[in-house]
């Protein structure tokens, strides 16, 4: 339940925002990620392990509210689901594994736009409150057979997180809108264990549009 306050609370904050502003635009986006684990026990653990972080391909999707405050800044909300899959393995030995966690979050990015060519490029940064659904899942695969998985829950003891966004972008005119391309980047601030310092970072790149309601 403190959960679900919590969402309501941001998105009553984010909508009365946009009710005062005089140009706002709205939209979606889907993307694409590569997230990995970082942090000093991490990396201990790897090197104990002999392993090393391997690439694994998640996706998002999201909505957002774009409140310009003038021609080149524009305080920019959203309401991101993260499917993030990061994983780890050791090549000698022909072991992988990919941890899975869902996250629903909440950033409120400072965006600047220049114009270039036909549209405007931006770069934006900001806050995000990240929120764990459920507890994240690994499958460990050995010697790279199906048969041989090992799967199991990874209680944390944060489910509510705090990072920051920061990226590029280009917005192309586009209808009665704009075609939107960006590519963020994603640090966790804080970690998902109290006892383990390992946290999540994630390269995003994402395809939206959206379109003016004032």
């Amino acid at each position: 339940m403190k959960k679900i306050g919590l969402i309501l609370a941001c998105m009553l904050l984010l909508t009365s925002v946009s009710v005062f502003a005089a140009d706002v635009t709205i939209g979606g986006a889907v993307g694409l990620s590569h997230s990995w684990m970082g942090g000093s026990d991490w990396d201990d653990m790897l090197k104990y392990m002999d392993g090393s972080n391997e690439f694994r391909l998640g996706f998002e999707i999201g909505a957002f509210f774009d409140i310009a405050v003038n021609e080149l800044f524009s305080v920019q909300p959203e309401l991101n689901f993260l499917y993030i899959r990061a994983g780890a393995g050791n090549s000698d030995y022909d072991v992988k594994a990919t941890a899975v966690v869902k996250v629903l979050e909440v950033p409120v990015l400072a965006k600047f736009k220049f114009e270039a060519g036909n549209g405007n490029f931006c770069f934006f940064f900001g806050p995000a409150l990240q929120i764990v659904l459920g507890d994240p899942e690994v499958t460990v695969e050995i010697d790279g057979k199906k048969d041989n998985d090992e799967s199991f829950s990874m209680p944390v003891d944060n489910s509510v997180i705090f990072a920051c966004v920061v990226g590029l972008g280009y917005e192309l005119p586009m209808g009665d809108g704009a075609l939107i391309f960006d590519l963020r980047y994603r640090r966790q601030f804080t970690g998902f264990m109290d006892d383990f310092n390992g946290r999540l970072n994630t390269i995003g790149l994402r395809v939206g549009y959206g379109f003016a309601v004032r």
